[in-house]
């Protein structure tokens, strides 16, 4: 057996800038700033084409063929807008005075004191782009203050009414978060946090209310995407003592995560799994609390069932890997609330076909737009 596997890296790097990819095979361009990356894997054999992502023994198979889709289906634009890690915050929570001013000067590049600014610059852009859905991968607010989810909610709002599909999953700062606080008269006062159930239901327009099913034991959903496409969304989160930075997966999550991926199987669709936590070992530094607990058991479900790309964030850095013992890559999304404000466009064609680009939030343009 032969695979061809081909990443490029805009200007060799993740961190420079100047990148921009024209794809004039699908649709419009999709033009990034940082990061390019182009997947096309090719299996062959000498008895014929092979496909590494069938469940079970590999056998020689004709080319998978989808089903005849509708008009309105199949001029759908494939491209999907993906953030994560907004940390926002209620305006109500603060009176911008030293509690705040001290918390915002602590928090690791994240750009409380503007997150206002580049949330409301971004979705902007997102408008103005139309692309059929934005995911956003967790991490929604600064420490999972209930009045901050909803919040963020109204602002999502606009994007929906826009007809963007807006999905999304928790990260490890939203639920169950005793660092919940409103910053006012010089004192962090706790605020009220987020359960599970509230999360669920302060983001029923966007996934939970649209799911094609919901897992049981936790947060995770599985969501079709307006080309058809399943989004796996995955809770990694740990959050029934308070809430934990590391992430896993539930053992009844399988379960139903095996159930979802064969009837994707069975109706022949391309799937894409989503999670706060990283799948793969992706920085050196912090594995223990950015790569999910056992990940390379969820590796090898996604495998079996032809999930070859997994999206994700909390790392706050851009990154891409391909595993080394499965047939799975992983892209990791910037933090939004860090310069320069990143977030990736991604054009899926299936798990051997996939552009991703990224781009900046002009906040500097929405400031002259506002005056």
């Amino acid at each position: 057996m032969k695979r061809i596997l081909m990443v490029w890296l805009g200007a060799g790097a993740l961190m420079l800038g100047g990148c921009s990819y024209l794809s004039p095979d699908h649709g419009d361009a999709a033009v990034g700033t940082d990061i390019i990356i182009e997947r096309n894997t090719e299996v062959e054999t000498e008895e014929g084409p092979t496909s590494p992502w069938l469940p079970g023994e590999e056998t020689t198979i004709e080319p998978l063929q989808l089903p005849e889709l509708s008009t309105e289906t199949r001029t759908v634009k494939p491209e999907i807008v993906i953030a994560s890690d907004i940390h926002y915050l209620a305006k109500e929570l603060t009176d911008f005075g030293s509690a705040f001013g001290e918390m915002a000067s602590d928090r690791g590049g994240q750009m409380v004191s503007y997150i206002w600014e580049i949330t409301d610059a971004f979705l902007d852009q997102v408008i103005a782009r139309r692309p059929q859905a934005l995911i956003l991968t967790g991490d929604l607010t600064l420490s999972g203050e209930r009045v901050s989810q909803e919040a963020l909610a109204q602002q999502l709002k606009r994007v929906e009414d826009a007809g963007i599909c807006v999905v999304v999953i928790p990260g490890n700062h939203d639920i169950n978060n005793p660092q919940a606080a409103s910053y006012r008269a010089g004192e962090a006062v706790p605020a009220e946090t987020t359960t599970p159930e509230q999360f669920a239901e302060i983001y029923k327009d966007f996934g939970y209310g649209e799911a094609l099913s919901r897992d049981p034991v936790s947060l995770s959903y599985t969501y079709q995407l307006p080309d058809g496409t399943w989004l796996l969304m995955l809770d990694s989160c740990q959050y029934e003592d308070g809430t934990q930075v590391g992430g896993m997966i539930r053992t009844g999550t399988y379960q139903w995560m095996e159930e979802q991926l064969e009837k994707a199987w069975e109706e022949e669709r391309q799937v894409i799994a989503v999670a706060h936590h990283n799948l793969l070992d992706e920085s050196k530094v912090y594995e223990e609390n950015c790569t999910i607990e056992h990940g390379e058991e969820l590796s090898r479900v996604l495998e079996e069932w032809g999930v070859g790309l997994f999206l994700s964030g909390h790392l706050h850095v851009q990154h891409h890997k391909t595993s080394a013992d499965y047939a799975v890559d992983e892209i990791v999304t910037s933090a939004l609330s860090i310069s320069p404000c990143q977030y990736g466009i991604l054009q899926f064609f299936g798990p051997d076909h996939y552009f991703y680009t990224t781009e900046t939030t002009d906040v500097s343009a929405w400031a002259d737009r506002k005056k």
